[in-house]
């Protein structure tokens, strides 16, 4: 279903690739040779003109192919897979609709604790994931709580100074990452059967740099095998659903963060954009 969906996703740009590169490469007839230079220079205008008219035409009746291809797919999609169905309504803890620098604040200003916040956002995350299917190792509640914690104990006592909290911007605020950025510990499967039982031993260093700011890793979330597709699913946790229309597609290849963050089960998240050229993924030991 996911491939049927892919391929129908990109067949009108697909169409309207292939008409472009048509009207490159489609042969044109030279030009008579002009009496003057001054009638040369009107033709070459004329057909300029001429061209840039045929041209937005031309891509007007494509765009209207596409709108229409879009309207005939999603009403036949629509009729198979019934309802729309989306994820749980927030009830409960408002505050975790607010971005992750508006939540830094309200925990730095005493307003809001590390620890409340970190126990809302993994609240929220056990809710939803049954119906996202979009956390690949954790929540590590007991973990990120006990760090909220200590961070709220120091908070208290006024221990942290205004350099560190310069240094530290997202202090006591949760994120997530994908399963392919190394968390220390946690799975890292990248998707694939052969990974399943792998664990990082350090962190990638974008993590890392997250943990000196301050941040909490509460979760890992799902890829497609290695990322290398444009939808979030592989062999070791399925398929992540689209948490506003689970008929639809997350993307790829950070589905997972996409999902997690749009159905406030995290704070934010880091999302990678990876290129691998003849690349290996290494063997298990």
């Amino acid at each position: 279903d996911g491939n049927f969906l892919a391929f129908f996703h990109l067949f009108p740009s697909l169409l309207h690739f292939s008409f472009y590169v048509c009207y490159l490469f489609v042969p044109r007839s030279a030009p008579t040779m002009p009496r003057n230079r001054k009638n040369t220079s009107n033709q070459n205008k004329a057909c300029e003109i001429l061209k840039g008219i045929a041209w937005g035409i031309f891509t007007q009746i494509i765009l209207i192919i596409h709108i229409l291809v879009d309207k005939l797919l999603e009403t036949v999609l629509e009729w198979y897979w019934k309802e729309k169905k989306t994820c749980s309504s927030l009830r409960e803890n408002f505050f975790i609709t607010k971005s992750a620098t508006e939540i830094a604040g309200l925990i730095r200003n005493g307003e809001l604790t590390s620890y409340q916040v970190c126990k809302a956002y993994i609240d929220r995350m056990k809710e939803v994931n049954p119906q996202l299917n979009a956390i690949a190792d954790g929540p590590f509640e007991s973990a990120a709580l006990e760090e909220a914690q200590k961070i709220d104990e120091r908070l208290e006592k006024h221990e942290v100074t205004a350099r560190e909290f310069s240094e530290k911007p997202f202090l006591g605020v949760p994120f997530t990452t994908k399963d392919s950025t190394a968390v220390k510990g946690a799975l890292h499967t990248l998707g694939l059967l052969s990974r399943v039982t792998e664990r990082a031993t350090e962190d990638a260093e974008c993590v890392r740099l997250m943990k000196e700011a301050g941040a909490i890793i509460v979760a890992t979330t799902t890829v497609p095998e290695v990322n290398r597709w444009q939808e979030t699913r592989n062999f070791v946790t399925g398929i992540t659903n689209n948490p506003y229309d689970f008929r639809r597609t997350v993307g790829g290849s950070s589905g997972g963060e996409a999902a997690v963050v749009s159905a406030c089960g995290s704070a934010f998240g880091i999302g990678l954009t990876l290129f691998l050229f003849n690349h290996e993924v290494p063997p298990c030991p």
